[in-house]
């Protein structure tokens, strides 16, 4: 076996060793207690009764388990291009390529699944039923430019297409080996899963949230701008792997030389930077909290006074 695959193999196995360290280690308590408190955290609401927080610590078990067999079986599709590939020639863009985008896609698919089917609180029979004061819609949960960021990718992807037929009408590059990269199909996966995202997004707004107080309304939203954020990571992950395949393929269709391999290298770097600064800016800022200044923005004022008052 080549040194390379041999390589790859003890790579991807350690990746799945990690997987299941972090699955095994989600189970224990103390972890569970230290995921809602960064949770809590990031969020900005108050953790007002024992119920609620045993409500969100139990959603977010079950959230970061689902993730964690979502990531095995993005590195399992991983591990089957490996096989299939007995001679890679990606030993260094196998990683960053292949099995990051495999790993978070996975993740981020069995979690917002999990998102559909699950409810974080159950609404007690003798509890007054609760109505908002406002229509709300998946703007409410998200930032705007980070819902607009899938889209706007996808519309750059489309732009290199253009790019691509034009140079290929004036013979710069070659479209058949255009049209053999990965440049269509990555394409019309991201375009399925903007439409798919969408769908969903409709869905989710539209499922009840079984609730008895307000406080608990604040949380379940707090649950459900999370869901938001992990489906747009999706779309925006795979709308950016859809633009960086047509620029490679672009690449690809030229004629062979140190500068077009420069390229190509710099290109997969490129690509692999953007991928984890897509995954950093829907981790943090305000990817979290937006939704409290869009639907609660007095919360922590209600709530202070509430408690100043029963004292």
């Amino acid at each position: 076996m080549p040194t390379d695959s041999v390589f790859l193999w003890i790579a991807t196995g350690t990746i799945f060793l990690i997987i299941v360290g972090n699955l095994l280690a989600a189970q224990s308590k103390r972890v569970q207690r230290k995921e809602v408190f960064t949770f809590w955290q990031r969020v900005g609401l108050p953790m007002a009764t024992d119920e609620i927080n045993a409500s969100v610590s139990r959603r977010l078990h079950r959230s970061a388990t689902a993730s964690m067999f979502g990531a095995l079986a993005g590195a399992l599709v991983a591990s089957c291009i490996l096989f299939l590939t007995p001679e890679p020639d990606f030993s260094f863009s196998y990683s960053w390529l292949v099995v990051l985008p495999a790993v978070l896609i996975g993740m981020n698919v069995f979690d917002v699944a999990l998102a559909l089917r699950d409810s974080l609180f159950t609404k007690r029979p003798d509890a007054p039923r609760l109505a908002r004061a406002m229509s709300i819609s998946p703007a409410d949960y998200l930032s705007p430019w980070r819902v607009r960021m899938a889209p706007l990718l996808i519309i750059l992807a489309g732009l290199v297409f253009v790019v691509a037929l034009v140079l290929g009408a004036m013979e710069a590059i070659s479209l058949s080996a255009f049209w053999g990269s990965m440049a269509l199909p990555s394409l019309a996966v991201a375009v399925l899963a903007l439409l798919g995202a969408v769908l969903v997004s409709r869905r989710i707004v539209q499922t009840p949230q079984p609730v008895s107080d307000p406080l608990e309304l604040a949380w379940a939203d707090a649950i459900r701008a999370d869901t938001f954020r992990k489906l747009h990571l999706l779309t925006a992950s795979v709308a950016w792997l859809a633009l960086g395949a047509g620029a490679l393929g672009v690449t690809e269709a030229m004629e062979p030389s140190l500068a077009v391999s420069a390229g190509l290298n710099l290109g997969q770097l490129l690509i692999s930077w953007g991928f984890l600064a897509i995954l950093l800016m829907f981790t943090y800022g305000s990817s979290h909290s937006y939704f409290r200044y869009r639907l609660w923005p007095k919360i922590l004022m209600d709530t202070e006074a509430t408690t100043s008052g029963e004292r």
